[in-house]
């Protein structure tokens, strides 16, 4: 089993603040997400790492994942820009935890309506915080599961919350990567507030 450390690396959040968090993304991890992708042991340190920071280092970003050169799966959340835009800096850990655990290697595509390949990121389809949930307190990510990628599914569920109602839509504040012709675009959700991942992500599409 993968173990997956949350890194802080953030003035504005303390361990004692973050502790609950790991905890409760550990319940999500095993409880919830477990069934239909894969498991992992979340820890302050592990094989795979999710640095908390304050600020993005890349425009547009409250948290991505990627790989560090030894191709190793990491991610990062950034506490002060999700705090200024009044986002909740653990749905951004939960997301970017979820994603990196099912797709590590950011390679991933799913066949979807007329000849589109969507990227395989779970969490970006109902990502916006209203329709997160919570965990002993906690607010965590809500995710799709994988009848979401699959066309010919006619019958739910598709997201954990129950929000989704057929594949490939996506709910308010909600986008998701795709490669058509052999590039790569975007499709985006109804807009959401300003300073949301999907509000931002409008002017800096490359961002996962």
């Amino acid at each position: 089993m993968v173990t997956v450390g949350l890194i802080n690396h953030s003035t504005l959040m303390t361990e004692v603040e973050l502790e609950p968090i790991r905890a409760a993304l550990q319940v999500q991890v095993s409880r919830d997400f477990a069934p239909h992708y894969c498991d992992a042991k979340i820890g302050n340190d592990g094989d795979w790492k999710i640095f908390i920071c304050d600020n993005s280092d890349q425009a547009g970003a409250l948290g991505y994942h990627s790989y560090d050169p030894t191709g190793t799966p990491v991610g990062f959340a950034f506490i002060a820009d999700d705090i200024k835009y009044g986002n909740k800096p653990s749905i951004t850990i939960s997301h970017e935890l979820l994603e990196m655990l099912a797709d590590p290697g950011i390679n991933l595509l799913a066949n979807g309506p007329g000849d589109i390949e969507y990227c395989y990121e779970v969490c970006d389809a109902c990502e916006a915080d209203q329709f997160g949930y919570q965990i002993d307190g906690v607010w965590v990510s809500d995710f799709v599961l994988p009848a979401w990628f699959e066309s010919f599914q006619k019958h739910g569920p598709f997201d954990h919350m129950n929000h989704i109602t057929k594949p490939f839509q996506l709910l308010t504040g909600g986008y998701i990567g795709y490669k058509k012709n052999g590039k790569f675009h975007q499709l985006m959700g109804a807009k959401a507030a300003k300073g949301s991942r999907r509000d931002r992500r409008t002017n800096s599409p490359g961002v996962q």
